[in-house]
């Protein structure tokens, strides 16, 4: 059951979807090259779960804008869970670039990386997100970059730790009733 959940069972997003979220996001203020890359990220849907890495440079006071990305997580968060999404990983910056090719110097305070069981539910996100707690975050940010990644290797996947834990369970219960 929780496998069927965590996973799905999804399709890729049809071609009326790409277009109905096209239409909503020349409504949302995203620029023509943004909304190129949604357009183009979603129709190279597999059906697949992906992360989004996201690189943050807060804007000044860092506490107003840290209060205000915390309320935005609390109402992000509750509905991408439902979803079997969650954040895999968040940290601030240590340091300044230890390598540095042909990027401009950047003052990135976060990082946030946020595992999404598939396109479809991401794109179910952006229309809850838009205009209600991603408010929240655009006053927040005076920076960032989200790039949506697919996933080649994750020794730590929740999926398999599970199916384990699972196996390990079994096994052992296994021993107990033939003892």
């Amino acid at each position: 059951l929780f496998c069927s959940w965590y996973i799905g069972f999804n399709k890729p997003i049809t071609q009326q979807e790409v277009h109905e979220m096209e239409d909503f996001l020349k409504g949302s203020g995203k620029s023509d090259e943004e909304i190129t890359n949604f357009v183009d990220f979603f129709k190279g849907d597999d059906g697949k779960e992906f992360v989004m890495v996201n690189i943050l440079e807060l804007k000044q006071p860092l506490h107003e804008s840290r209060k205000n990305l915390m309320a935005y997580s609390k109402g992000f968060l509750g509905p991408l869970i439902k979803m079997a999404g969650h954040p895999i990983f968040a940290g601030n910056v240590a340091g300044g670039y230890l390598e540095n090719i042909n990027m401009p110097t950047e003052n990135w305070h976060s990082v946030f990386i946020v595992r999404y069981r598939c396109r479809r539910d991401f794109l179910k996100m952006g229309k809850l997100a838009f205009g209600n707690v991603h408010d929240l975050k655009l006053i927040s940010l005076e920076k960032t970059f989200a790039q949506p990644v697919t996933v080649m290797a994750n020794p730590f996947n929740l999926t398999k730790t599970v199916a384990l834990v699972l196996s390990l369970v079994a096994a052992i219960a296994h021993i107990i009733v033939l003892s």
